[in-house]
């Protein structure tokens, strides 16, 4: 479509609650028309439309072009429902962006993936 065709390719930071965090997942930008600071963006992946902090899109570099792009919702195993802010913290150092961590798929659901990566958990925890 027209505005399919005028879509930006970016990628964001995609944070949310139970879902492995700081993780960036490459999104077409639906809209990036800014109001109050968030831009609306679709998934590739998926296809989900969701608000997102402009601050957290990031202009696609060319090198990640060639790249399929996709990314998976996933759950991470063992990991408590609530988090404390020093614990939030720790997770995101436990697993930063551009690093490789290696996970175990558990279980597939029908909107995500129950992934276990044990020394994370351990880590945390501790």
């Amino acid at each position: 479509s027209e505005k399919f065709a005028k879509a930006k390719l970016a990628f964001a930071r995609i944070v949310r609650q139970l879902v492995v965090t700081a993780m960036y997942l490459y999104v077409l930008a639906e809209s990036l028309v800014v109001v109050a600071g968030v831009s609306v963006l679709m998934l590739i992946d998926f296809g989900n439309i969701f608000p997102c902090p402009t601050s957290d899109i990031r202009k696609m570099v060319p090198e990640l072009l060639g790249l399929h792009a996709i990314g998976l919702a996933c759950k991470l195993k063992g990991l408590p429902s609530e988090l404390s802010p020093e614990q939030k913290t720790k997770l995101v150092s436990l697993m930063p962006v551009d690093s490789t961590v290696k996970a175990t798929f558990e279980a597939e659901h029908e909107n995500y993936y129950i992934i276990n990566i044990p020394t994370v958990i351990a880590s945390l925890m501790s």
